[in-house]
């Protein structure tokens, strides 16, 4: 999405690729037999996949979701990997293994709708497949752990096997050869764009000509048949979410916090909770939180009472003026019992860290620390080597006791190996250290 001003998203050790400058933006319109010729690359892996992009269908067949081809690459004795959508305004992506064997994960129906943009971006792990609409994680298939087979010819709007052509408009499409997370996809709406492990990036912003840019590769795509290029983009969203995050609370419950970069035309958000990782299943638990509406950098939160000791997701839900709505979200809260039980062991009352559970862990790590003021408390993971990997930060408005949950994953997101790691708080003038093991 082109966009007039940097958007910035304060999620740990983004790696910027591109700021989008203002100009005349384009998309690229594919109607049937238009397709583009992917430049050939080789692919930093095979094991983790995300493909994404802005579409606006002008037609839809109902022969199935597969019936539109976004992008494809194939590979030998294999459907390859691809984006599609079709048949009752349902998108999906398709993940392929050796033998023809595919697994697929799609939006519920209705999600893509003919003469409207949609951002549909689909993701695969090893063994489970997620796919998120407008930034919303809307479905995800568990599977057995394989390594899809990629390495043919690579097309947007064509699928080599079957045809298969996209009529509409494209833009923003983005390939990575690992899965981005619910807040790197956010990002990705909002204009950001991660460097690491991106195998092609297509703005489709050339306006004319005969070709288009890859901007990861610096190789020009050819353009095929019926195509044209048009001054049509993607809605700029109404609100620039910069942070979505949820913590326990010393007295058992949880507070959600979000940041906005800028605001306009919002009535305000609810908080919406389930045990459940479906949107279908949460209730709303908070009232109408109004917005600001101010093209500045605007901090909200709101502490859940209500909540029981459980795992629980919690989504944000935006509301504008004119009545529609979107959905950010989930984050995870794990709530035990509160701390201060009396049926709990007394847990000694002294500064800094206090317990690391369980450790050894895979992969989530539960950390209890206490703090005697109003502070923001940064958690720094390091590795064996001494490297810092990871930085966990929470505010916490009031002194007590507080936890916070590493997931074995580093800045940018990918899973750490089996060994000693360190965790360093620092509050304020305290500061302490605590030795954990990630056993997998």
């Amino acid at each position: 999405m082109k966009l007039s001003k940097l958007c910035l998203v304060s999620v740990l050790s983004f790696l910027v690729l591109v700021s989008l400058e203002a100009q005349t933006s384009y998309a690229i319109s594919l109607v049937p037999n238009g397709y583009v010729d992917v430049a050939e690359t080789v692919w930093q892996s095979n094991t983790k996949l995300t493909i994404a992009a802005w579409i606006h269908p002008l037609f839809l067949s109902s022969d199935g979701v597969h019936a539109h081809t976004i992008f494809v690459r194939v590979g030998p004795s294999s459907h390859g990997v691809g984006l599609r959508c079709g048949g009752d305004g349902m998108a999906d992506l398709f993940v392929g293994g050796s033998d023809w064997s595919v697994y697929g994960v799609s939006s519920p129906a209705n999600a893509v709708q003919v003469g409207s943009w949609t951002h549909v971006a689909g993701t695969f792990d090893g063994s489970t497949l997620r796919f998120y609409v407008n930034g919303l994680l809307v479905n995800s298939v568990s599977v057995s752990p394989f390594t899809y087979l990629a390495t043919g010819n690579a097309g947007i709007g064509r699928d080599y096997n079957y045809g298969r052509y996209y009529n509409g408009y494209i833009d923003d499409l983005v390939v990575y050869s690992r899965d981005l997370d619910s807040n790197e996809i956010h990002g990705l709406l909002m204009g950001t764009i991660p460097a690491e492990n991106l195998e092609h990036y297509f703005r489709f912003n050339e306006g004319s000509g005969p070709a288009t840019l890859d901007q990861k590769s610096g190789l020009s795509s050819i353009l095929n048949g019926n195509y044209s290029w048009v001054e049509s983009e993607p809605p700029t969203l109404p609100v620039e979410l910069s942070s979505f995050t949820g913590f326990t609370t010393s007295d058992g419950k949880a507070t959600l916090t979000w940041i906005t970069q800028s605001e306009s035309n919002l009535s305000g958000y609810y908080l919406l909770r389930s045990q459940e990782s479906e949107l279908e299943s949460a209730m709303i638990v908070s009232p109408l939180i109004e917005a600001y509406n101010l093209p500045t950098e605007q901090r909200y939160s709101f502490k859940d009472n209500e909540v029981e000791p459980g795992i629980w997701h919690y989504w944000l839900e935006v509301n504008e003026l004119d009545g529609s709505n979107r959905f950010f979200g989930p984050v995870l809260v794990e709530i035990g019992s509160p701390l201060d039980d009396s049926n709990n062991p007394e847990i000694p009352q002294k500064h800094g860290l206090i317990s690391i559970s369980p450790n050894p862990f895979n992969p989530n790590a539960r950390i209890i620390y206490n703090i005697r003021k109003a502070r923001t408390v940064e958690l720094q993971i390091y590795n064996h080597r001494g490297q810092l990997i990871q930085i966990l930060k929470h505010h916490h408005s009031e002194p007590g006791q507080y936890q916070a949950f590493w997931d074995g994953k580093d800045a940018g997101g990918n899973d750490q190996g089996s060994g000693l790691y360190l965790c360093r708080l620092i509050a304020g003038e305290d500061s302490s250290v605590m030795k954990m093991v990630l056993m997998k």
